[in-house]
């Protein structure tokens, strides 16, 4: 089930001077019909450089020197995740921001821009990546690990193409949403845990994968 409010798991690395960062959850399959607009989507929340993640937690809040999300497919799952390594000060508000923005896919309206650019890049990459053999290789095995057709293999750059900013808004709205998020963080506990207790239930680990005991964290 779904948390009500972010579960956050710490890993502490005592004397870190940076946090790592990764709020996800559970998505749509590669074979959704919703992909192809989600992709999209995605794209504008966290892909592109002038993506929405990056204008704000770089650009304009300088935390970081970049953030990004992206869409994972499995046989049998999709996963949704977006993050940022920070300096240790200012964990707490770029998770706040974190979530912030992914609940601003579900309620700012798309600019003409920026689907324009996301949609451009997405089918630049494509087309550069499928000069590799590797990616060549990668993507007919993951057409055929989801039993698609060959054809996906050439309306891939068609079908981005072909995505409305209605049918964007519409896919955010769905499919994006921080209450359905858990977040990781590696970092140091000391520092950070006390500033993060707004946010929801916190379990920390040591770098061993032991849970510690809750203990009285002071800021120094």
């Amino acid at each position: 089930p779904y948390p009500l409010s972010p579960n956050i798991i710490f890993v502490d690395r005592p004397g870190s001077e940076q946090s790592q960062i990764t709020v996800g959850y559970s998505s749509i399959l590669r074979t959704d019909p919703d992909y192809y607009s989600l992709a999209v989507a995605n794209g504008i929340l966290g892909v592109v450089f002038t993506s929405r993640l990056n204008k704000n937690l770089r650009e304009q809040k300088g935390y970081t020197y970049g953030a990004s999300s992206r869409l994972q497919f499995l046989a049998k799952a999709g996963i949704f995740s977006a993050g940022a390594a920070v300096p240790t000060a200012v964990t707490a508000p770029a998770l706040r921001e974190l979530l912030s923005e992914i609940d601003r896919m579900k309620q700012d309206e798309i600019s003409d821009e920026e689907l324009m650019e996301t949609k451009n890049y997405l089918q630049g990459a494509d087309a550069i990546s499928q000069a590799s053999q590797e990616y060549l290789t990668g993507k007919l095995l993951s057409l055929a690990l989801f039993n698609l057709p060959l054809s996906e293999l050439y309306l891939y750059r068609e079908r981005i193409a072909s995505v409305t900013k209605d049918e964007a808004a519409d896919v955010s709205r769905r499919r994006f949403s921080s209450k359905r998020a858990r977040v990781v963080i590696v970092g140091d506990a000391q520092k950070i845990v006390p500033s993060l207790e707004s946010l929801g239930q916190i379990i920390v680990y040591d770098t061993q994968g032991k849970t510690q005991l809750k203990p009285a964290f002071a800021v120094s």
